[in-house]
């Protein structure tokens, strides 16, 4: 059933069983905030978004964090959607066949709801210490991210970083680079720890949004 969206009409399942321990937790600790997303707004932080499609399938979303209330409420995918390559043969997020596709053919597959995706500016590191800054309307992971709260850890054996795939735990990318070595991308692999691959490497893809703010959700349930 094609998702519809208006600002009643996100669809939000709130946690009422316990949480197996492949699905990751939400950020219960912003500074200065509730756990609700945004004050009046009801929803809690802990909480599933049924938002957009792929391939006629709707997209479970997990809701991370709110970032200060004003840039969005960032959502990462709940289960891996697809495998593609990083690129070919480089590992540069910003010149990557990966980021061309989310932000072109997945962006606009997504619907009509696309219009609620704020586009982000984001910051990835590179080999030399620089940053690569790009202007996302989606993107997936990062090193920072997969070290800090929800993961809870700089140790990447944390299970909360599973992800799964055609119902089993699966690789998925990173936009970190591996180290220093050309041609090779971070990920994270079936175990949760940090793995690397190949640019050209069909690998899992776990995307992450930032919804615009503001928007207001409802719905009750489980997932």
């Amino acid at each position: 059933m094609k998702s519809k969206i208006f600002f009643l009409s996100i669809i939000i399942v709130f946690i009422l069983t316990m949480i197996p321990a492949t699905v990751i937790n939400a950020d219960p600790a912003i500074s200065g905030t509730s756990l609700n997303l945004y004050k009046g707004a009801g929803v809690l932080s802990d909480s599933y978004v049924k938002f957009g499609q792929y391939n006629g399938s709707d997209i479970i979303w997990r809701v991370l964090r709110q970032d200060d209330g004003t840039k969005g409420v960032l959502l990462i995918s709940e289960e891996i959607i697809t495998t593609r390559r990083f690129d070919l043969p480089y590992n540069y997020w910003e010149s990557s066949e990966l980021r061309t596709w989310l932000n072109g053919n997945f962006y606009n597959g997504i619907g009509e709801d696309n219009k609620y995706i704020k586009r982000t500016e984001i910051s990835t590191a590179n080999n030399i210490g620089e940053s690569e800054i790009t202007n996302d309307y989606i993107f997936i992971p990062d090193h920072p991210l997969l070290t800090s709260s929800p993961f809870n850890s700089t140790i990447f054996s944390d299970t909360k970083r599973i992800a799964v795939y055609s119902s089993n735990p699966y690789i998925y990318w990173t936009r970190s680079k591996f180290f220093d070595m050309l041609y090779y991308v971070s990920s994270i692999n079936g175990s949760c720890n940090l793995a690397r691959g190949k640019s050209e490497t069909e690998t899992g893809v776990r995307p992450l949004l930032y919804l615009k703010p503001n928007i207001y959700f409802s719905g009750t349930g489980t997932i």
